[in-house]
């Protein structure tokens, strides 16, 4: 294991300075900040306390190193003459980097010293580094030495026009987690006030005013409030608000797999089977081997196969009984040679009064 020796500023001339070792590759039993791996956490000395709350304003010292150099690139305690500490937001994703140093603090208690360790290089300074201050090469691996001083909770100021950019997603993100905990307690009707609170954050005005990466960012936190909406909506039969907002993600993502389940359970409710199946159909065209999704597929078509046989039998009712043939008359009933009745009865006895009565005789017969 490769390490790198951190020389402490020494107290006297005649006291020689203490060394600390760093590891430059993570150290067995690390704790995985991110589910990918990206972000590494090993924990030097425990702290006390709670954790911060989400975007909780953290004060941390730290000392960034890139890697596998073990060069130093930033320090909070020589970067300032007065070594002040830096202010970080308890899990940030919002900023374009550094955003595993953010989930990292979000992770850490007051008075806890940590080796974080950046894996991949988005969570760090990504594909293209930093130029300026502070000076990372492209896709550059890192390590920070964290300790937590403290924190407090978010500040969130009266007039969300004057919030910063971050400011305003992370207190949407905030009111969405709120929203998902009342909605895991059946109180669905709280649940919704809490998403609506969130959008007003990522308003209409708001929204039009971003591209890129910060569109990208804004809809990360706003897909997720439109769809759990959804998922409320559905559960109270409000099935019209909920196929909205399902649709509301698919007008920017029309391949969201998610966005697409649940606008097609809400438009088969409503009985729109057609377009359900279209939903499902194309939500399993993206990922075929999802069970619900098949499962869903398979009871509307079952269900389609129904209503076209009930269609069917409707529009036959409608048009009533076919009608009864006519029954001839028996001056128009043809004798088997297919001449009339009237005709033969001329030829055999209408013909003159002059017939025999044997003639006659056979006609009664």
């Amino acid at each position: 294991m490769e390490s790198t020796s951190i020389p402490e500023p020494a107290n006297g001339a005649e006291t020689a300075p203490e060394a600390l070792s760093i590891p430059l590759t993570p150290p067995e039993h690390c704790t995985k900040v991110t589910e990918d791996g990206g972000v590494l956490k090993h924990t030097v000395t425990e702290g006390t306390g709670d954790l911060p709350i989400l975007h909780g304003r953290c004060l941390v010292h730290f000392i960034g190193r890139c890697l596998p150099s073990g060069e130093v690139f930033m320090s909070s305690k020589e970067d300032s003459q007065a070594q002040e500490p830096y202010l970080v937001v308890a899990g940030r994703d919002s900023s374009s980097r550094e955003t595993g140093l953010n989930l990292a603090v979000a992770t850490m208690r007051q008075g806890e010293k940590a080796l974080v360790y950046i894996m991949d290089p988005k969570y760090g300074y990504g594909e293209k580094g930093s130029f300026s201050f502070p000076s990372v090469p492209p896709a550059c691996q890192l390590v920070y030495e964290v300790e937590m001083l403290t924190w407090e909770p978010p500040e969130e100021r009266a007039d969300r026009r004057s919030m910063l950019y971050e400011e305003r997603l992370e207190a949407a993100e905030r009111r969405r987690k709120e929203g998902n905990d009342l909605f895991a307690a059946g109180k669905y009707t709280e649940a919704l006030a809490k998403y609506a609170m969130a959008l007003s954050y990522c308003d209409e005005d708001f929204m039009l005013q971003l591209q890129g990466p910060h569109l990208d960012k804004a809809e990360d936190v706003t897909n997720p409030v439109y769809l759990n909406m959804a998922a409320v909506q559905i559960k109270i039969g409000d099935y019209a608000t909920a196929a909205h907002n399902a649709t509301q993600v698919l007008m920017r993502d029309p391949k969201h797999l998610k966005a697409l389940f649940r606008r097609g359970k809400a438009r088969a409710a409503m009985g729109r089977t057609e377009e359900a199946l279209q939903d499902f159909t194309q939500a399993a065209t993206i990922d075929p081997s999802d069970r619900e999704i098949q499962k869903e597929l398979r009871a509307l078509k079952q269900l389609q196969k129904k209503e076209q046989k009930a269609g069917a039998k409707l529009f036959k009712g409608a048009l009533g009984p076919p009608p009864n043939p006519k029954p001839a008359n028996a001056s128009e009933i043809s004798g088997a040679d297919g001449s009339s009745s009237t005709s033969r009865s001329a030829a055999a006895g209408g013909s003159s009064r002059s017939h025999s009565s044997r003639e006659a005789v056979a006609e009664a017969g």
